[in-house]
């Protein structure tokens, strides 16, 4: 089992295909464009106040954020045949908890410091890769 099998389409190529299996994999793609219509309205000039709207749909977002990695969990487990303790299980355990803390929390100072964690987990995640030789390696 290499790393070079997790995030990438191309891990999908040994696959044994069934119905199921190809729902399982779609609902990924279909979470994300779930959460992108929630986020962005049908008519983006009618929002009078970007920061009251994004507390008016933040609870159905971050459920749909916590569906999606719980998705992208299954995926990796059931599809890609990831073991259950695999180091990739720790971006998914801090998305999985950043979506149920989303949800949960109306602070604005939360909210904030959410997004502060998520860009220090992008950056440490793009920094365990980069050094990492193999496909994400620099030439």
């Amino acid at each position: 089992m290499t790393g070079t099998r997790f995030g990438l389409f191309w891990s999908f190529r040994n696959v044994s295909w069934n119905f199921l299996t190809f729902l399982l994999v779609l609902a990924s793609p279909g979470l994300i464009y779930f959460n992108a219509c929630t986020l962005i309205p049908e008519n983006p000039s009618a929002v009078e106040s970007w920061r009251d709207y994004y507390y008016f749909v933040r609870r159905r977002y971050f459920i749909g954020v916590s569906c999606w990695i719980l998705a992208v969990a299954t995926i990796s487990t059931v599809v890609l045949q990831f073991p259950f303790l695999h180091p990739a299980r720790v971006p998914q355990a801090a998305l999985l908890a950043l979506g149920v803390v989303g949800a949960v929390s109306e602070s604005h100072r939360v909210h904030a410091g959410m997004v502060l964690f998520l860009l220090t987990l992008v950056l440490l995640v793009a920094l365990t890769l980069g050094f990492r030789p193999g496909p994400f390696a620099t030439p």
